[in-house]
């Protein structure tokens, strides 16, 4: 054999050497693929969602700071959540949350850390406010529920309590374990 074909054969297994050696370092390990199926497929900043009702008009409307979608779950995780819903009979409702999750639907939405929903006049005027923590919401069935520690301010009166159920249609809030009411204005009995 001459010399130069011995050397391409040396550089031609030098060659599929290195490249056998090059993809059994860059292999990924079997714990990293496990992983692979809770990353989000993706994602947005500034979100917002808007769900129209049968009639043409919209039902409500969501917003988060960020958004991501979880492919494995098929769950939407939000920062910074605030979900306004419109009413047939009654003025908007709004509820923020520090971060929550959300079907891909949007019909169940579970806020986490501090939540407040609250209703507003047609001037702007908060006229009901609910201060809590971690709320379950459905929203085709217009009704929320958390089991944690509530404060419900109204225009003359603070009522505090452990758990609520929230009914949006008819503007009506259950308090599971009343604690405590406040009037402020004692001439509105």
């Amino acid at each position: 054999m001459s010399g130069r074909l011995i050397l391409i054969i040396i550089l031609a297994l030098a060659a599929l050497s290195s490249g056998w050696l090059m993809d059994r370092i860059t292999s990924t390990p079997s714990s990293a693929l496990s992983n692979t199926a809770q990353d989000p497929d993706y994602y947005m900043e500034d979100f917002s969602t808007i769900t129209i009702g049968e009639d043409g008009l919209p039902l409500n409307t969501l917003f988060a700071s960020y958004m991501e979608h979880n492919p494995a779950d098929d769950t939407l995780y939000l920062q910074n959540p605030k979900l306004e819903i419109f009413r047939t009979n009654n003025d908007p409702l709004y509820i923020t949350a520090d971060e929550g999750r959300a079907t891909d639907d949007n019909d169940e939405i579970f806020l986490q850390g501090k939540v407040r929903m609250w209703e507003e006049n047609h001037d702007g005027i908060i006229t009901l406010s609910v201060d809590t923590w971690d709320v379950t919401i459905l929203v085709h069935e217009e009704y929320a529920e958390t089991d944690q520690n509530a404060t419900i301010t109204g225009e003359h009166m603070t009522i505090t309590g452990k758990g609520i159920r929230a009914h949006f249609e008819d503007s009506r809030l259950e308090i599971l374990k009343h604690e405590k009411t406040v009037i402020t204005d004692p001439d509105t009995i």
